[in-house]
């Protein structure tokens, strides 16, 4: 499971601090009205699986390629 809550939107990129639901969370950024990878830029106390945030990241990628950004987003198997 991955849970994200938007930071803020800036250059092409929406911020969230994402975490599994226990322990400080990390930040990652997805990218806007482009194809690009997300980008980790902090690591979450307790890691979450790639897979999840691919998983995440498909859910939600054509959102992200019409510039959207959802306040809260998630995955959960």
């Amino acid at each position: 499971m991955i849970y994200c809550d938007l930071i803020c939107v800036k250059d092409n990129y929406a911020q969230y601090e994402y975490s599994s639901g226990k322990g400080s969370k990390g930040v990652i950024a997805f990218p806007l009205k482009m194809v690009k990878p997300y980008k980790i830029e902090k690591q979450p106390e307790i890691q979450v699986a790639d897979m999840w945030i691919n998983k995440l990241f498909a859910k939600y990628i054509v959102d992200f390629q019409r510039g959207v950004a959802k306040e809260k987003i998630s995955y959960e198997c």
